[in-house]
């Protein structure tokens, strides 16, 4: 009887401790309107206009950083929109990098990915090493510090299950330990073909989302709008569910996602029935003052004139549904990857209907946490 009373009083306490809140496609406040001011805008770095700038990232001290793809080069700017420095240009050098793959943030370093290394610079941009890493083997999801990092590696445990597992990966003893294993939906598995483009937005892929107060991870499979919560070390905590019908996407708005790429036409017409039907649920998970925002996918187009939020308590409760959008008589484009929202202001790369992009900062009005 003991037993059986301590198996029961165990179960209680697995359930309270993984509680998923499921939630209809029905925001419980409705919409949030962030009432985006501006507040200073840039066009150019030392006289010389933007040209294709992309990938912004921020720093917890709001430095801000992003890539210039034409000109080849990154930038760091501060709050106020004070240039600071030019680094990881494109070279074989000391602190250049042959070819960027992406940017990511590792504590108080800046880690360029290019397809054989990570080159750490710091927050102001100085070059300070680089570490061999196969970028296509293992690309980082998020940096849990200096020298470690999340991962997917997809694995087959039988001829019908296929999982994406989580690892964390330390590069300085090179050990490794699985953080969590996510099934894959099987509309998924029937799309990949043997190509290995990813489409962001189209996709299916793993987007992870961290809270540095109190220090949970947020993470899912964009492919189901599940999100899970776990602690700093792995161990997860709850979960919650959005229930929501994917959007789908004609070969048509496949084929002018390339439109401006530099993919010939006869490798896009391989690639385009390689890739999924339907759009994925989410493409970023970000958390701000314990709110957490999820950046819905409404479109495949590289440049939107607003950017979709669902909001949710910490716990996971649906709370608003959002549009983002800047410019007030004529409309401003922008992406998911070139927004970042940070307390009570958004940084934005925008660009008009000419053509013409800048950097620009919003101050924003926020919901409170509940």
């Amino acid at each position: 009887m003991k037993k059986l009373w301590f198996m029961l009083v165990c179960g209680i306490f697995c359930f309270v401790l993984f509680a998923d809140v499921k939630n209809a496609d029905k925001p419980l406040e409705g919409e949030w309107d962030f009432r985006p001011q501006k507040v200073w805008e840039i066009d150019n770095v030392n006289d010389a206009p933007f040209e294709r700038p992309s990938e912004l990232r921020a720093s917890q001290d709001e430095k801000f950083y992003f890539h210039d793809f034409d000109r080849a080069v990154s930038y760091v700017y501060d709050s106020e929109g004070k240039f600071i420095k030019s680094f990881a240009k494109q070279g074989t050098g000391p602190g250049e990098v042959n070819r960027y793959l992406n940017c990511f943030l590792a504590g108080d370093k800046v880690v360029i990915g290019s397809p054989d290394k990570l080159h750490f610079f710091s927050e102001e941009g100085s070059f300070l090493k680089s570490t061999p890493n196969n970028l296509f083997e293992r690309f980082p999801l998020f940096f849990v510090n200096e020298d470690e990092f999340l991962y997917s590696s997809r694995i087959v445990n039988n001829s019908t299950e296929i999982k994406d597992k989580i690892i964390r990966s330390n590069l300085k003893t090179g050990k490794e330990s699985v953080f969590d294993e996510l099934t894959m939906t099987p509309g998924e598995k029937q799309t990949k073909g043997g190509m290995s483009l990813v489409v962001l937005g189209l996709t299916p892929q793993i987007k992870i989302g961290y809270d540095n107060d109190s220090q949970k991870f947020y993470y899912g499979r964009s492919d189901d709008y599940t999100i899970y919560i776990s602690d700093a070390r792995g161990r997860k905590l709850s979960s919650f569910h959005l229930d929501r019908e994917r959007r789908t996407v004609t070969n048509e708005n496949k084929r002018k996602h390339f439109e401006k790429s530099s993919i010939p036409e006869d490798r896009i017409d391989a690639i385009i029935p390689t890739l999924p039907d339907e759009l994925t649920y989410f493409m970023r998970i970000q958390v701000v003052k314990g709110l957490i925002f999820v950046y819905s996918t409404e479109s495949l187009d590289m440049k939107q004139d607003k950017i979709a939020l669902d909001i949710f308590s910490p716990e996971g409760k649906y709370l608003y549904r959002s549009h983002l959008q800047f410019g007030d008589e004529t409309p401003l484009y922008t992406h998911v990857e070139k927004v970042i929202i940070l307390e009570n202001h958004c940084y934005a790369i925008l660009e008009d209907e000419s053509g013409k992009s800048f950097f620009a900062k919003y101050k924003i009005s926020l919901p409170r946490t509940r």
